[in-house]
């Protein structure tokens, strides 16, 4: 999911009327980086009242280590739209400071690291290595 939130622009609209196959590429990635960001919130248990979600401290700590502090408390009482467009702004805010050029590499390390660990696990697995 965290790729995800990189990958949104808020200058693509959803109500764009544009018949662009890039537009419309755009305007779904945005909606699965909402999507991603709804998710990690109810993962945590910060989401909002209509469902209820119990807390996951460990996974609220391991976002804050991944997102920064500000952009993972902004989980808990912004708007999606409002924390995508924070962490993939370029300009410095009191908000976040430099928060792609710090959020980026750490995602992206984690993510990487996440999927050559599946990889290696299918492989045991798919080769009988595995045995339980």
């Amino acid at each position: 999911m965290l790729p995800l939130l990189l990958q949104y622009d808020s200058t693509a609209e959803e109500n764009e009327t544009s018949e662009a196959h890039g537009a419309r590429v755009q305007i779904a990635k945005n909606l699965h980086a909402v999507r991603a960001i709804e998710a990690l919130s109810r993962l945590c248990g910060l989401s909002s009242v209509e469902i209820s979600c119990p807390s996951n401290k460990s996974a609220y700590n391991a976002l804050k280590a991944l997102l920064t502090p500000k952009l993972a408390d902004m989980l808990r009482n912004h708007p999606p739209k409002e924390l995508l467009s924070n962490l993939n702004s370029n300009l410095e805010s009191p908000e976040v400071m430099g928060s792609i050029s710090i959020v980026m590499p750490r995602i992206l390390r984690f993510h990487n690291k996440i999927h050559v660990n599946v990889c290696i696990l299918y492989t045991i697995h798919h080769h009988g290595l595995l045995y339980v």
